[in-house]
Formats: C-alpha cells, sequence, structure tokens
C-alpha cells in the first residue's frame, strides 16, 4: 500500500525473468468510497532465450535426385555457438497450402504472451434468471410462461439446431422454474464449429501444388545428347528427424537427396537446450528443369473406365521449343497414337491429351516424355486399376409353424460373377429364442452402488437362476456355450466385461439381497441411495426382484416384501395421473397379491379403474404392464382389452418379419424405450393370448436387436431374457420333435431329426458351393414332418461383375444418388445453385460439385457400422481432412416410403468419416431404426467415362448385416 503525497508519484519496479515474456501491472485507489483501477501490459522479451539459426544450402536451385549437405549452425543471442538439439525436416512446399504446420513457432510455444490469472466469485442469481413453469396435466410436461415461449423455445425444453438437424436440450427445471441464461449459453457454445476457418478447397490446394512446379524454372541450358531420365519418385517428404546434435560449435550436418518432384521444398529447423532455450528457421530451394512435363490423371480407374490422361509440357526458357510428346501406357489401352509433335512459346506450357481405357485390373504403368533437342523431361506414374465388381450378400429368413409342411425360397444369382465365388449358407433351427441364453453368463457380473444399480446386479442374477431352472440346463455347460446368438470374437470386441462363472449364482444373489435388505427404509420403501428419499418406481422395481427371486426358490425374509408392498400401496394413490408410473406399481402389487404376499385394498382397485378409463392415454409399456396387471387381479376381459389395444402404435416391417412397439435410438421416459417396451408385451400377449399374431414378430425384433450377446443395459438385457424365456416356456418350442430336410436345385443338402433331448443343440448350418448353384434362379426348400416351428435363414454370398451392379441387402439397405449443382443468376440474391438429379450415364462438366446421398434404411437398431462409398475415378471429395464433423440425419420413414419426401425428423447420428482415394467412409456407432441420410460433395475434375462402384455397408461385428447400394456410370466433360 503506498500512500500519495499529491497527485502524482514514480514508483520503481524491478524488472526480473520471472516477469518474462510479459506481465500485467495492477494498481487500485479508493477515494470517497469509490473504487479506482487502471492495468498495463509490460513486455519484457526474453532475447536470450532466443536461439539464432542459420540453415546454409550449397545452391538454391537443384536437379531431381540431387543430393545435398545442408549446414545448421545455431548461436545464441549474444551471437556465440550453442550446442543443442534439432528437430530437422524437408518437405514439399505446396504441402503446407493443404495442412499448415501444426508444431507452430518454438518459440511462441515457450515464450508466448501469458494472460493475467483472476480469482473471480460469482453465484448463480448473478448469472441466471428463471421464469415459472406449469405442469401441463395432457402433455405431461412443464409449460412455460408466454413471454418466454415467445423466445423461440420448444415446449419441451429442446431447441432445434437447424445446422445439424437434430434437437438439443437447451433448458434445466428447478422446482419448476426454467433458467433463460441457462439456455442462452448453451446455444452460444454451439457456434465453435461455425466460426472455425474453412479448409483450403482442393481446386486452391491442386494451384498451389501446380504453382510452386511451375515456376521460376532454370535458365541454365543441357549440353550434349539429351539423356532422357524418368521421373517416378514424388514423395513429399525429403528429410525427417526429430533428434539431430550439433557439436560444441553449435554446427549440425545432414544429407539429403531431392525426389523427382519439380517444385519448391521447405526446410524448416526447430532447436533447444537444455536451459531451455529455444529457435527455429525456415529456407525454402528448389528444383527445377528449363523443360518439364507433368502427368495429370484420376488417382486411380476401374475396369471399364474410360479415362483422359493429360500431359502439359512447360517451357521455362526464351526461346519457342518445338517437342515431341510421348505417351507409353502399360496396363491401359491407348485409342490413339502414343507421339505427338508440338510447339512451346517461351515461359508457357501446352496440353496433350490422350483417351485410354481400362481393360483389365491390376496396375497400370504410365510413362510421359518430352524432348526438344537437347532438353528432355519425363515422368511415370503408376495407377491402380481396381476390379469393376463387389462381394454381394443377400439374406433371406423365416419359419414353419406348426401345421405348415414346406416353404421355398429363390434366389438369384447374376452369369456375371466371379468363377467359385458363389456360396450359400442354410441355417436351420427349432428356436431363435435360444439366443437369448447366450446373455446369461454376462449378466452374472455388474458392478453396483445405488440401490438402482445393485438391482442391475441382483435382478440379473435371479433372471440367470429361474431360466436355468425352467430350462433344466447345467450351469457349468451354459458357460461355454454358443446357441446362435454371437460368436465368441464378436461378443468380446463389444462386451469384453463380465464373469463367466455362473456356479457363483447363488452367492451373488445372497450378496445382492443383503444389500437390499440394508438399504430398505423405515416406511417400506428404498431410494436411490440408502439415505435418500423412498422412490415408488425403485421401490417397486425392487419388489417386482424380490417377488421373482421367491419364485426362483431363493429364501427372502417376508418384512422386505411386504415392506415394500405395503409402502407401494399407500403411495400407489399419489401417483394418480403419472399413467406410466402407476401401471408399473400396479404390476407389483397385483403380482405380490397373487402370491399371496398382499391383498388389493379399494383404493388400489379404484386407482386401477382409473387407469383403465384412461387406457387411451396409455403408452405400450403401461398398456403391458395393465394388462398383466388385471390379469394377475383376475379380470381376464379388461387384460384381453388392453392386448388387443396394443395393435395401435405397433410398428411392423412385413420384409423382415418384425414387430415392436416403443422408441428407437433416444428416448426421454423410461416407459418409451423400445426394447423394454417390446419385452414386456411380448410377455403380455404370451400370458393373456399366446395365440396373438404378433407374438412371432416381436420376438424376431427382439432377437434381431442385440448388441453383441446382450441389449443395451442390464436392465434392458434381464427384460428380454425373462419375455423370451416365456416365449420358450409357452410356445414349447424346446419340445421339438419333426424331421426336416433342405433342398437346393432338387438336391438335398441338409436333414436331421430334432427332439427334446437335442433342441438346444440343433441348430445346424449347411455350406452349398458352386458345384450345386447355378446361373439364374436357384430354388431352396424346406420340408418338414412333425408338428413343431422350424426357423430358416439362407445367406447368398458371391462376387458380382454385373454391369450395372444392382442393389442388395440383408438388414440394412442404401441407396446412393447424385445432384449437379447447377448454377443460375437471380436479380436479387445474385449466383444460386439448384440441385439437378445426376441419373446414371450422364454428364457433369469439369469443375462442377455433386452431392452425393447415401440414404440407408435400418429395420433394427444398430451399432457399430460401416458405410464406404466408391467414388468414380474423375470426382474428387471437395472437402480435403478426414474427420471433420458429419451428421446421418433421419427423415420421417412413412413420409420417405409413401412419398419419397425427403423431411428430417429433426434427429441426427453423429459420424466419423475418413477420406481415402477411391472411397469416403463413414463410421457410425449407433444407428436407430428408420431411414437415415449422408450428405457430402464432389467435384468433377479428370474427363471421361467413369464407374461409381456402388456404396458397400455392414456392421462391424454382425458382418451378416450388410448392403450395397447400385452401381452409377457418369462421363465428365471439359
Amino acid at each position: 500500500v503506498i500512500r500519495f503525497e499529491g497527485t502524482v508519484q514514480l514508483i520503481d519496479v524491478a524488472i526480473t525473468e520471472a516477469y518474462q515474456p510479459n506481465v500485467f501491472l495492477d494498481a487500485a485507489c479508493v477515494k470517497d468510497h469509490q473504487l479506482f483501477v487502471d492495468q498495463k501490459e509490460i513486455i519484457v522479451p526474453p532475447a536470450e532465450k532466443f536461439l539464432k539459426l542459420e540453415i546454409k544450402h550449397a545452391k538454391a536451385r537443384f536437379e531431381p535426385q540431387e543430393k545435398e549437405d545442408v549446414t545448421i549452425q545455431v548461436t545464441g543471442d549474444d551471437g556465440k555457438p550453442r550446442a543443442a538439439e534439432l528437430a530437422i525436416g524437408v518437405a514439399d512446399e505446396s504441402v503446407y497450402a493443404i495442412q499448415s504446420d501444426p508444431a507452430g513457432d518454438i518459440r511462441e510455444f515457450f515464450y508466448g504472451r501469458k494472460r493475467q490469472a483472476l480469482s473471480q466469485t460469482i453465484s448463480t442469481f448473478q448469472l441466471l434468471s428463471y421464469q415459472k413453469g406449469k405442469w401441463d396435466e395432457d402433455k405431461k410436461n412443464f409449460e412455460l410462461e408466454e413471454d418466454f415461449r415467445r423466445d423461440g423455445v420448444a415446449l419441451d425444453g429442446l431447441m432445434k439446431d437447424e445446422e445439424r438437424g437434430y434437437a438439443r436440450r437447451k433448458a434445466g427445471f428447478a422446482g419448476g422454474k426454467v433458467s433463460r441464461s441457462e439456455l442462452a449459453a448453451d446455444a452460444v457454445g454451439g457456434m465453435a464449429a461455425q466460426n472455425a476457418p474453412a479448409a483450403t478447397s482442393m481446386p486452391v490446394a491442386r494451384e498451389a501444388m501446380k504453382s510452386a512446379n511451375a515456376k521460376e524454372l532454370s535458365e541454365e541450358k543441357q549440353s550434349g545428347s539429351p539423356n532422357v531420365v524418368v521421373r517416378s519418385d514424388f514423395r513429399a517428404t525429403v528429410f525427417w528427424e526429430p533428434l539431430v546434435s550439433t557439436d560444441a560449435h553449435g554446427l549440425a550436418k545432414i544429407s539429403i537427396q531431392y525426389p523427382d518432384s519439380l517444385t519448391a521444398w521447405k526446410t524448416v529447423a526447430r532447436a533447444a537446450t537444455a536451459d531451455t532455450s529455444v529457435g527455429m528457421a525456415e529456407t525454402t530451394t528448389r528444383t527445377k528443369k528449363d523443360l518439364l512435363v507433368r502427368l495429370e490423371t484420376p488417382r486411380f480407374l476401374t475396369e471399364k473406365d474410360q479415362a483422359t490422361l493429360s500431359g502439359i509440357v512447360q517451357n521455362d526458357t526464351d526461346d519457342i521449343l518445338s517437342a515431341e510428346v510421348k505417351l507409353e501406357a502399360d496396363g491401359v489401352k491407348l485409342a490413339d497414337g502414343g507421339s505427338r509433335k508440338i510447339k512451346i512459346k517461351p515461359h508457357a506450357e501446352e496440353r496433350v491429351d490422350w483417351k485410354a481405357s481400362a481393360e483389365k485390373s491390376g496396375e497400370a504403368r504410365v510413362v510421359l516424355t518430352a524432348v526438344s533437342g537437347k532438353l528432355s523431361d519425363a515422368m511415370e506414374r503408376k495407377l491402380p486399376v481396381q476390379t469393376h465388381g463387389v462381394e454381394k450378400f443377400e439374406g433371406r429368413a423365416g419359419w414353419l409353424n406348426a401345421d405348415q409342411d414346406t416353404a421355398a425360397l429363390e434366389l438369384d444369382i447374376p452369369a456375371e460373377r466371379t468363377s467359385g465365388s458363389a456360396m450359400l449358407e442354410v441355417a436351420v433351427a427349432p428356436s431363435i429364442a435360444t439366443t437369448c441364453l447366450d446373455a446369461l453368463p454376462y449378466l452374472a457380473d455388474y458392478p453396483y452402488g445405488c440401490v438402482e444399480q445393485t438391482m442391475s446386479r441382483f435382478l440379473p442374477a435371479v433372471v440367470v437362476a429361474r431360466t436355468l431352472d425352467d430350462l433344466k440346463l447345467d450351469r457349468k455347460a451354459v458357460e461355454t456355450r454358443i446357441f446362435g446368438g454371437i460368436e465368441p470374437q464378436h461378443a468380446g470386441k463389444t462386451h469384453p466385461e463380465g464373469s463367466k462363472d455362473l456356479r457363483k449364482l447363488d452367492d451373488m444373489v445372497g450378496k445382492g439381497l443383503d444389500r437390499l435388505a440394508d438399504m430398505q427404509h423405515g416406511d417400506g420403501g428404498w431410494g436411490w441411495w440408502k439415505e435418500s428419499a423412498s422412490d415408488p418406481f425403485m421401490t417397486a422395481y425392487v419388489v417386482q426382484g424380490l417377488l421373482l427371486s421367491q419364485e426362483a426358490g431363493v429364501s427372502v425374509p417376508s418384512h422386505l416384501i411386504g415392506g415394500g408392498l405395503n409402502y407401494l400401496s399407500k403411495t400407489f394413490v399419489e401417483a394418480e395421473g403419472q399413467y406410466d408410473l402407476q401401471s408399473f406399481l400396479a404390476y407389483s402389487l397385483t403380482l405380490g397379491a397373487q402370491k399371496g404376499k398382499t391383498s388389493l385394498s379399494p383404493t388400489v382397485r379404484q386407482q386401477m379403474e382409473n387407469l383403465w378409463n384412461h387406457r387411451d392415454r396409455l403408452n405400450a409399456y403401461s398398456r403391458a404392464l395393465l394388462a398383466l396387471s388385471f390379469s394377475q387381479a383376475g379380470d381376464a376381459a379388461k387384460a384381453k382389452t388392453l392386448v388387443e389395444n396394443l395393435d395401435n402404435g405397433i410398428q411392423t416391417d412385413a420384409a423382415a418379419q418384425t414387430a415392436h412397439w416403443g422408441n428407437d435410438g433416444i428416448y426421454y421416459r423410461w416407459s418409451e424405450g423400445g426394447v423394454e417396451a417390446t419385452a414386456w408385451a411380448l410377455r403380455a400377449m404370451l400370458a393373456i393370448d399366446p395365440k396373438n399374431a404378433h407374438i412371432g414378430p416381436a420376438m424376431n425384433w427382439l432377437v434381431k436387436n442385440r448388441r453383441g450377446a446382450q441389449w443395451s443395459n442390464t436392465r434392458d438385457t434381464a427384460m428380454v431374457v425373462l419375455a423370451l424365456t416365456d416365449y420358450l416356456r409357452v410356445t414349447r418350442e424346446l419340445a421339438a420333435d419333426l424331421d426336416y430336410e433342405v433342398l437346393v436345385n432338387g438336391k438335398r443338402v441338409g436333414q436331421q431329426k430334432i427332439t427334446r433331448a437335442n433342441a438346444l443343440d440343433a441348430r445346424s448350418v449347411y455350406r452349398i458351393g458352386p458345384d450345386v448353384l447355378r446361373d439364374g434362379k436357384n430354388r431352396v426348400e424346406f420340408r418338414k414332418h412333425g408338428s413343431s416351428k422350424l426357423y430358416y435363414a439362407t445367406y447368398l454370398r458371391y462376387f458380382s461383375r454385373e454391369e450395372p451392379i444392382t442393389p442388395a441387402g440383408y438388414e440394412i439397405s442404401v441407396k446412393r444418388e447424385y445432384f449437379r449443382f447447377a448454377g443460375r443468376p437471380t436479380l436479387l440474391k445474385g449466383y444460386v445453385y439448384d440441385k439437378v438429379p445426376l441419373h446414371d450415364g450422364e454428364t457433369v462438366r469439369s469443375g462442377e460439385r455433386v452431392e452425393v446421398r447415401l440414404t440407408v434404411e435400418a429395420k433394427n437398431n444398430y451399432e457399430y457400422l460401416v458405410f464406404e462409398d466408391l467414388k468414380p475415378a474423375g470426382l474428387e471429395a471437395v472437402q480435403l481432412q478426414s474427420g471433420e464433423p458429419i451428421y446421418a440425419d433421419q427423415l420421417k420413414a412413412e413420409l420417405y416410403r409413401k412419398e419419397g419426401k425427403e423431411e428430417t425428423s429433426g434427429r441426427s447420428e453423429a459420424m466419423h468419416q475418413e477420406l481415402r482415394d477411391r472411397k469416403v467412409a463413414f463410421f457410425i456407432s449407433k444407428l436407430p431404426e428408420g431411414v437415415h441420410q449422408i450428405r457430402y460433395e464432389l467435384r468433377a475434375e479428370s474427363p471421361g467415362e467413369f464407374h461409381a462402384l456402388p456404396t458397400l455397408g455392414h456392421a462391424m461385428y454382425v458382418p451378416e448385416i450388410r448392403a450395397n447400394s447400385g452401381e452409377i456410370r457418369i462421363k465428365v466433360a471439359e
């Protein structure tokens, strides 16, 4: 604290090394109860910490393949040599037009400007303003006041992101109030990506490369007869060494050999010492020729492509040159003569074109040569020529009901395929519901802490014990069994955690029971934690698990179940209006009454009648629970009506033979998840209407929506295992008694007798090779003798050489479309672009942009999918870098299927993309059931006629789930 005598006072402040590279001087004064502050930044250059580097080249211009010794001298700020360690790189300067140096300036990294550190204390009341919300009984959600709604906030607390096409949660609720500034802060957070600098476009990058190749050629002239040297080494990096040490005099030397590229080469050296003295330097050298040639070709070709191969001949002398230009090709066929004579003006260039066709796959070698008197140049490029074709996979599945004896499929195999590539697999089983047994080992181990997590271990353990008991399976045998749900290597990749020692089940159940007993409250209920208030949903969840464990033969203290049921009876009426919660409680109460653990009070019965009267407001999950509740309470008529009401809201797919309820993918209420809703609906149908036509499709949907060997979480998995175990018990598929045979083109390829004794082992796979399969129609017949159900599936693989290649798929499909950007001038908006469909065989001009739309339809919810869009050779991706944000927008499926309209639903899935020479790959970790669309852009560059091989999609860990689009042929004109 300094006391002033007067209005001005000089104060000396000692500046030390600690203040480098900058320091802030703050002053504060209090006078007349007012605070005055000021701040100045003082720059303290760390000059003594900066090294000076001098990169010495023998000369500025070099010939291709010429060698050079480069010397680097390191000195300190005082000019004296300093010993240091160097990182040195030499690369094509044009690369920096595409990607800036990520390392940056080492001096700025260590001694860049430092921001002032400030400590601030704030409270939420300084940042947030609140708006009161009110509960809307019909919508079951908070409604906001009118003045707040006018701000554009959605009523359910979601705001649509127009740029990315998905809804994001923008508001939080606390005590019935909504924070406005929370919305604003979240909205600002989404701007970062939009404000990021744009990547350099492909034309700009390529022009940078061309200019680097073209300018400042040598004025020297060659002497003697022309000795044509073919240039073929076009590396972008000449030298890289992260650790080069100088001698005691600060000198370091490296040896480099320039490749064949005629371009500018940037040498970058960074130095550092033990005391963190740092420095860097850059220099540029060039490789040049007076007469040079450049080859312009696509990156690759596809069989049957016709491409224009261009040779650019550049004259950097002061004279007009007459040159003979020749193109030699091996692996592609030239349509016209390979030799041309041209004249090139001084400091100008001429282009010569050749038409070439790719007739066979492999590698094409193209050599361009130019000779003018004593001057010459030649360059070589190798082009991969990919096979015109893709491996196609077609899957079909179905079943024979108990009263059916035969079924037949026709599979079409084109004659245009690689010889010997056709392979057919036929799988036959008495039940596919047994695939749920593959989840048992993974349910047996799960970490827990709170009540919900304890139940996530306890309930699955009980489910496993009951399932093993119901099906009379040996625990040790199940640990190593595969029931057709998943292969071991795939299970390990998707769900590596979890013990498989099912013999410890009793110990796990006992420990879970002890923990639940310890966490029960005095009112009989359970909360999320032992210290939390009792929660009706959690209590009902625990009571269900306890009742189920008793059914499995576990000894449960009566006060645990009785206390929980008493708590539920008291709180049941308090949940009035919360239909999903009341239905969940009703199921637990009626289950307890059915087991003789309680009786239904008049109040509970009255509330169940209220639920019945409002059944039109129930979702599928709640209807299934209420149907089971009435069934357990002895009211069969109401139970049957509620099961019939499940037809409302069912989502079916006739082609996939599936049916399900609830939402796919993301959902915001526990009762709207598709897996649990479908599992409970299946249990309700099995218990109340076992001949319901939706039972088989619902079971099929659950089986197809596994993630690895289990479902999305342990609770989902436990519910599905319960449902499928009920299915096996009701349908008695494991009590099969039948004979079957499989015929392909009239030849028997498999047969088996299935009984109760071998039902679990009866899944058989028959492989049929090209000796049985034929061109065109192939008939697969299934013949059954017996009154049991039989499931079958066929998987056909072959390498198609069709033209055009047609689309195919199993469980997913992908459609690819091209749209050309057609520009037109307008009076007010300037030049605008329309997207015009580009059909098979149509033409786009070089330089025009093309939008690629990949429309993917998923029959179920899937994880870890890859879509590889194979590009036509003459087009390049507009985007330059992999990993940039891209999204798969979900379309309104019914609108798209019926009317072809591409209207988004507001949801999207983030993806990772990789740009490659021949393709653009998209990796999607989660793809919900429905129709999704991916968009990206290409630019037409090389003239010719090109084949865009199909887009290929597959699930990484379930290879049978795959698809390919159709082929598109594109012409690129000048």
